[in-house]
């Protein structure tokens, strides 16, 4: 019997429907750019130093180098620096990759308004820290959200 000694991995899954792909380019564009958008308030701000505590207490951010800070983290910590729209779902679900969490789904999984929702969210996070990039990437990318959602969908299967 042949077994597979890597198990199964993010990049093995395949998206089937045009929101699963969209989903996916969102999610690796803008974890970036919001990278960017932390890394940038860190400089502006002074928190360069190696903030590692030991600490349960400390924040996630407070106890990482900024190197491996997830999404999650980056928002957390910018939601530090400027209070940040909620939505639902919340920001940093949404932009989950797959098997990084509990809580990822396929584009298709979410609904429309969860789209709007966490779009929203980013479009909030681009005003309230100036990012030029943030903003000129969502206007880039809602006609495409808005075409996929007006094109007929059909189930997948899957």
């Amino acid at each position: 019997m042949d077994v597979d000694p890597t198990g199964s991995t993010a990049e093995d899954f395949v998206p089937s429907h045009a929101l699963d792909a969209l989903h996916l380019q969102i999610i690796d564009h803008f974890t970036a750019v919001l990278k960017e958008i932390a890394d940038g308030v860190r400089k502006r701000t002074g928190d360069l130093a190696p903030a590692v505590s030991t600490s349960v207490h400390a924040p996630a951010h407070r106890r990482k180098e900024f190197n491996s800070w997830t999404i999650g983290d980056c928002l957390e910590y910018l939601g530090t620096k400027q209070v940040l729209r909620t939505s639902t779902p919340p920001l940093r679900v949404f932009l989950l990759r797959r098997n990084a969490e509990r809580g990822w789904r396929r584009g298709q999984d979410w609904s429309r308004q969860d789209w709007m929702n966490a779009l929203e969210a980013l479009h909030d996070v681009g005003m309230k820290f100036q990012s030029g990039v943030l903003l000129r990437s969502l206007e880039a990318v809602m006609p495409h959200v808005f075409w996929i959602f007006n094109s007929p969908m059909r189930p997948t299967g899957i």
